[in-house]
């Protein structure tokens, strides 16, 4: 499987494929599918969804994504970005919601948080 799309094509996106056991996380996480290259297997983590990890709180998360998203359609920001204040607390954050979610697997995390939030927008491309 290289894509949720009938024809199994990745629409676009860079060779990638669902990470193996976290399929109901794609294409918010990824695996690099590319046979040959030295970063197969890679694991992808857009920034949007390591920004769930560190976030202060997921409201927070919300409305920094939200001025983000604006800036971005206004034209004067290139990408979205981790913010920088955001950093400074990413361990503590990070280590709150393991044990909130009573796992160290960064991906169970991000299943918690989308079952009790629903922080991943559904794929817009079918």
């Amino acid at each position: 499987m290289t894509a949720n799309r009938p024809d199994g094509t990745n629409r676009g996106r860079r060779d990638v494929k669902p990470v193996p056991g976290y399929e109901d996380l794609w294409p918010h996480i990824a695996v690099l599918d590319k046979p040959g290259a030295p970063d197969h297997g890679e694991q992808i983590i857009p920034v949007r969804t390591l920004s769930l990890m560190i976030a202060p709180s997921v409201e927070v998360f919300h409305t920094e994504w939200a001025r983000q998203t604006g800036l971005i359609a206004l034209g004067q920001l290139a990408r979205y970005t981790l913010p920088r204040e955001w950093q400074a607390g990413a361990r503590r954050r990070s280590n709150e919601l393991m044990a909130r979610y009573n796992t160290e697997a960064g991906f169970e995390v991000l299943r918690g948080l989308h079952r009790e939030y629903g922080v991943f927008p559904p794929d817009p491309l079918p």
